[in-house]
């Protein structure tokens, strides 16, 4: 092994430890972000593919509340919270934009289909 090569692959090793810190920095930083999201009413769904509202949050754990049951989560057990679904919701459509969303209701279509072709035979 000559030096060249000997560099190149130093080189090559430092900018894989670099990416590699790099990415686990990013996922520090949005873990913790998530954590500042976690407010009673935003919407959770967690690694079990659970999904629900959350009640309160303690240290440690978050209360959910999901088809009527409460479920005591770890907070590590959550995949990703959307707070913006639960502002949605919490805030009322006014009545005259109400009633014209339900005068617009969807129409349904149906679909011909075309007869299949006949199947020819050889004589």
């Amino acid at each position: 092994m000559d030096s060249n090569s000997l560099i190149l692959i130093v080189v090559f090793f430092g900018i894989m430890i670099f990416m590699n810190m790099r990415s686990s920095r990013k996922r520090k930083a949005e873990a913790e972000k998530m954590k500042t999201q976690l407010v009673p009413g935003a919407k959770v769904v967690l690694f079990s593919g659970i999904v629900g509202t959350v009640v309160s949050v303690n240290d440690d754990n978050v209360v959910v509340v999901t088809a009527g049951s409460n479920i005591e989560v770890l907070k590590a057990a959550i995949r990703s919270v959307s707070v913006w679904e639960a502002e949605a919701e919490s805030t009322e459509l006014p009545s005259f934009v109400a009633d014209s969303a339900a005068d617009e209701a969807p129409k349904k279509t149906t679909r011909t289909r075309k007869p299949a072709a006949p199947k020819q035979t050889e004589n």
